[in-house]
């Protein structure tokens, strides 16, 4: 059991290391002539008045629809379903360790299944209320 915690550590950390310690390829060098389209003058960034800046710095927050408040709602509900699913999904994943690792015991293996059952349930709701979500904001957006 050690050995295999020691082996699944490893494998974690150098899943989580790789993308850190690999580089860019050099295949091709940058395209230079570009540099003069990216360049600007700091003095006319600094130096705006305030009623340019006002002029400058829209206040649409959620996009040019017509209704704020509906968008709002809108954000705040599939901030919430994607926060659920991703709760679901590490349940579920939960669900699935404790099932390899209930080493024959059917006690231990029948709560793993009802854990497993359960997540995709919340799955299955969540994605069945995202698409009520969806054909609602389709009627009324």
């Amino acid at each position: 059991m050690k050995k295999f915690a020691l082996i699944l550590l490893s494998a974690f950390i150098f899943t989580a290391l790789a993308p850190a310690l690999s580089g860019p390829a050099l295949a091709s060098d940058p395209d230079i002539t570009r540099l003069k389209e990216l360049q600007f003058d700091v003095g006319d960034v600094l130096k705006l008045d305030k009623k340019d800046k006002t002029e400058q710095q829209s206040q649409t927050y959620f996009g040019e629809g017509q209704n704020p408040i509906q968008e709002f709602i809108i954000r705040i509900i599939n901030f919430a379903l994607t926060i659920i699913g991703s709760i679901a999904i590490i349940i579920l994943i939960i669900g699935g360790f404790q099932m390899m690792f209930s080493q024959g015991n059917q006690q231990k293996l029948d709560e793993a299944k009802d854990i497993v059952k359960y997540a995709i349930i919340g799955l299955i709701v969540t994605l069945l209320s995202y698409v009520i979500v969806i054909s609602v904001q389709s009627i009324f957006g």
